[in-house]
């Protein structure tokens, strides 16, 4: 690992006590904005090639063929990287690792507007799927370390949503304001203004954020909020453990680690399953306009914005940091929604089912996210995040694109829909499988916080005992009485 790249070392100069409520609250904020712009960075410099994708037909001769392939192969790259990648950022500095993603990402984005080589094009977007995985890893992370247990729930889902916002600027950075600055059809304006946008919001991150509290001065938040002691708390953000050992005393040997997993791919796999197809099911089966569908697709991701951020906050405040129950009715509800858009022709009720499949989809993923922080110590969470993230991706999305359409040739859309509702309540059961690791955790939890008391307690209990009154030596003592002599 090179030398800045390192994890960073615990501050010796430390904030004064008096000071430590407001600097902690200063510097969460900088460290949360930080991780959002980080990520709708990330997810701008990655919509770019699907954006630039009809220019790229019209303008260099690209063929249909040619553009899915190129994402076909990001897709593949990506999966895997994620798990290697977030294995790496678990030796390194989370906050330079997420940094150096996104320069990365932008400097390999720019590279586009160079080329018009479709070999160079899957070169740069192959290196491209590795670099962009070094962000998830790094945010869940840096997330562990600055928030409680009890309010990860409402920062993760707020933070999820960064991944919408990033899409949704992506068109509006590269075409309307890269065609306004550098000439309507320009396609090295697709690639060239993004790259500006995402670099500057880099220097923003490296500013901002910060790798842990200790790196800055601070207590560590399970110091600062004895409360939110958890069994991962006692655990050192870093470890000399190799990745292997990791790998086999984490994962391997973790059943809940392989229901985590498992649930994420058949998650993804409904997620994609359903949107990707969303224009063709609705123009094709529904008499939807190609306009209208498209529409949906847009629809579906937007909905669910403040749907993952209600579920976050209700899987904090309501079921108090419990995220199974939750995730568990979500795929319940999200079986009989996917069953009602199957077999309702009414166009408004589709619409509403949409919305629906939108929140109860990516409320699930999002509770995942937030399992795996508490899934495994600290030193181990980047290779875990990279290790659902290859299920999600390799399962899941390329499961979806593959399966949905040779389902759909063969046995018309009703075998597409009884693939997806398999697969929803395949992960239902997964999640049926981690509530007794959500309850032991509880338990673990108890018990920590119950020997906490105790060891307060212990020093009031000590003075208490010398302070009570010694009993006099010369009290007078109770008369001992003779049995009586027998009679002989």
């Amino acid at each position: 690992m090179l030398d800045f790249m390192k994890p960073s070392k615990p501050r010796k100069n430390l904030v004064p006590e008096e000071l430590i409520p407001n600097r902690y609250f200063q510097r969460k904020v900088g460290v949360f904005i930080s991780l959002y712009l980080a990520y709708a960075g990330y997810y701008i410099i990655r919509a770019d090639f699907k954006i630039a994708s009809p220019y790229l037909i019209e303008q260099f001769g690209f063929t249909k063929t040619d553009i899915g392939g190129i994402l076909a192969a990001y897709a593949i790259v990506y999966g895997f990287a994620k798990f290697f990648m977030g294995a790496l950022c678990d030796k390194a500095n989370s906050h330079y690792y997420i940094t150096l993603g996104l320069v990365l990402s932008a400097v390999l984005n720019l590279s586009f507007a160079g080329t018009k080589s479709i070999p160079v094009f899957y070169a740069l977007m192959l290196f491209m799927a590795v670099t962009q995985s070094m962000g998830g890893p790094a945010v869940s992370k840096i997330l562990s370390a600055w928030f409680a247990k009890y309010e990860r729930g409402t920062y993760m889902s707020i933070w999820n949503t960064s991944h919408n916002a990033g899409a949704a600027l992506a068109a509006p950075i590269a075409i309307t304001l890269g065609f306004a600055l550098m000439g309507a059809g320009n396609i090295k304006a697709i690639f060239i203004v993004p790259t500006v946008v995402s670099l500057v919001l880099a220097v923003i991150v490296f500013v901002t954020g910060a790798e842990n509290p200790q790196s800055v001065g601070l207590p560590t938040i399970e110091e600062y909020k004895p409360e939110a002691s958890d069994v991962s708390a006692k655990d050192d953000y870093h470890t000399e453990l190799t990745f292997f050992e990791i790998f086999k005393k984490y994962f391997l040997t973790n059943k809940y680690v392989w229901f985590l997993v498992l649930a994420n791919g058949f998650v993804y796999m409904v997620r994609y399953g359903v949107s990707d197809w969303i224009p063709i099911y609705l123009s094709e089966g529904k008499g939807f306009t190609k306009e209208e569908a498209g529409y949906m697709f847009s629809f579906f991701e937007l909905i669910a914005i403040p749907g993952t951020i209600l579920i976050g906050f209700i899987s904090d405040k309501l079921f108090k940091a419990k995220r199974v129950p939750l995730a568990i009715g979500c795929m319940a509800l999200l079986i009989i929604a996917v069953f009602a858009y199957w077999q309702t022709a009414d166009k408004t009720m589709i619409i509403v089912l949409i919305g629906l499949m939108g929140i109860l989809v990516y409320g699930p993923q999002m509770l995942i996210a937030v399992l795996t922080l508490d899934m495994v110590p600290r030193f181990a969470i980047g290779a875990l995040v990279g290790f659902v993230g290859l299920f999600g991706y390799v399962l899941g999305e390329m499961g979806a694109s593959l399966v949905v359409g040779i389902l759909s040739d063969t046995f018309g859309w009703g075998g597409v829909f009884v693939f997806i509702i398999v697969g929803t309540i395949i992960g239902l059961f997964c999640f049926v499988g981690l509530l007794k690791f959500e309850n032991d955790e509880l338990d673990k939890k108890k018990k920590i916080q119950d020997d906490q008391k105790a060891d307060k307690n212990a020093p009031a209990k000590a003075d208490s005992a010398k302070k009570a009154p010694a009993k006099s030596s010369t009290a007078k003592k109770a008369p001992v009485k003779k049995a009586p002599a027998k009679k002989k």
